[in-house]
């Protein structure tokens, strides 16, 4: 990219702020629902609503900063649940391992017994 085109594509940014920023937010918020665009907002509120308004893992209403995420099965594409920031990460970091989860819990309890004596 040139120069000027650089220029120019300053100057429309400059000035289309607000639409080009209102287009992110959107896109981003979009992500957090678990990229999912066609899921219903309606359904969305009702499947929140269902889990009291609480991560459906720990329980907490802090969403985190991303706030409430989709929850979903990376093999099927069918969603489980919302859960938190924190929640969602581990899950994914994770990777929708059940045995990996069980064995990060029993480390972190056994670790904290060591602690204690």
């Amino acid at each position: 990219m040139n120069e000027e085109q650089l220029i120019k594509q300053r100057a429309y940014r400059h000035k289309n702020r607000d639409k080009i920023n209102a287009n992110r937010r959107g896109q981003y918020r979009n992500r957090m629902r678990g990229g999912r665009e066609n899921f219903p907002k309606e359904e969305y509120k009702a499947m929140l609503k269902a889990q009291g308004e609480k991560c459906a893992s720990c329980g907490t209403t802090n969403w985190g900063y991303n706030g409430p995420c989709i929850d979903h099965n990376h093999k099927t594409g069918k969603i489980r649940g919302v859960l938190c920031n924190g929640c969602n990460s581990a899950e994914g970091h994770l990777n929708s391992d059940p045995i990996k989860a069980r064995a990060l819990a029993d480390y972190m309890e056994k670790c904290e017994a060591k602690e204690v004596e």
